[in-house]
């Protein structure tokens, strides 16, 4: 458990938006997560750097951009692979390492760490689907980016076959023409491939970005589904790590941050836009279970 002063919990304006005494509760688990996500790293020397809204929440705010809710942090394969496959079962209770290889029916592209004391549950899955659903963190992971748009696609269409193969496992709400759909992809892929369950899908991806030649650019491509999406992130740029004033702690960032910000969200990055949670319509509780909460 972390301590944060009383003040922390206050509801307060910032950039002109009201950030909620109950959105700092939000916060205060964010920031117990990203605790013990730091623990497990420094104690296992994992790199790992602030990303997306949460690099942007760093750099512009010192903090959480005002109507973000969730951190997001992202590492380069090789030490992403030595987290989800070695170090597990590092985190202490109510911590809990979701990946498609530590849950049956996890289905996405990168890890999360999970809180199980708490809720953060997307409703379309809250009541059909059996993961854990506390409140959580994103681990996105860098792969290896093809340098040219026809193996790119290639590459994003191949993983998006994939991770529908993933949603028929796991996803038992699915109804009427999407499921059609996605079976017909399911049947074609079936024929090429014998799948046992997710992990050894999510193993076949694995494949997929790990064939990519070193082309001196990254992206979370087990994240994106489309060519657009896909940012052309230098690794150059993380090959020093600076740390950044985060709330009540720091963050490391990439030392040439700015040309991080400027591929993700373009060069006016630091000029605030309004906008909304990436996650607002979650069924969110910080102080119950998703078990109590979904009455599971």
């Amino acid at each position: 458990m972390i301590e944060l002063p009383e003040e922390f919990y206050r509801e307060e304006v910032r950039s002109g938006h009201t950030v909620t005494a109950s959105t700092k509760k939000i916060w205060a688990v964010e920031l117990e997560l990203l605790s013990e996500f730091d623990r497990v790293c420094r104690e296992n020397d994992l790199p790992y750097y602030a990303d997306q809204g949460t690099l942007l929440g760093v750099v512009r705010h010192g903090g959480f951009i005002p109507w973000d809710d969730d951190i997001d942090l992202i590492m380069f394969r090789k030490d992403y692979d030595r987290l989800i496959h070695e170090c597990g079962d590092k985190f202490k209770d109510p911590f809990f390492l979701q990946t498609a290889y530590s849950e049956k029916d996890y289905f996405r592209g990168h890890a999360q760490l999970r809180k199980s004391d708490t809720c953060a549950a997307i409703p379309s899955e809250a009541y059909t689907s059996k993961i854990n659903q506390g409140m959580f963190l994103d681990i996105f992971v860098m792969d290896n980016i093809p340098d040219n748009e026809d193996d790119l696609k290639k590459e994003i269409d191949e993983l998006n076959a994939y991770h529908d193969v993933m949603t028929i496992l796991t996803q038992r709400d699915i109804k009427g023409s999407a499921l059609t759909k996605l079976r017909c992809k399911y049947g074609i892929l079936k024929r090429r491939l014998k799948y046992g369950n997710v992990a050894s899908v999510y193993r076949k991806t694995e494949e997929v970005v790990k064939a990519v030649p070193d082309t001196g650019l990254v992206d979370k491509l087990l994240f994106w589904h489309d060519v657009k999406s896909v940012k052309k992130i230098r690794s150059e740029w993380y090959d020093k790590t600076v740390w950044l004033e985060f709330e009540n702690t720091k963050l490391p960032a990439p030392f040439m941050y700015d040309e991080v910000l400027k591929a993700q969200f373009g060069k006016d990055y630091m000029t605030p836009i309004k906008g909304t949670a990436f996650h607002p319509d979650l069924i969110i509780d910080t102080e119950r279970s998703y078990k109590e909460v979904l009455g599971k």
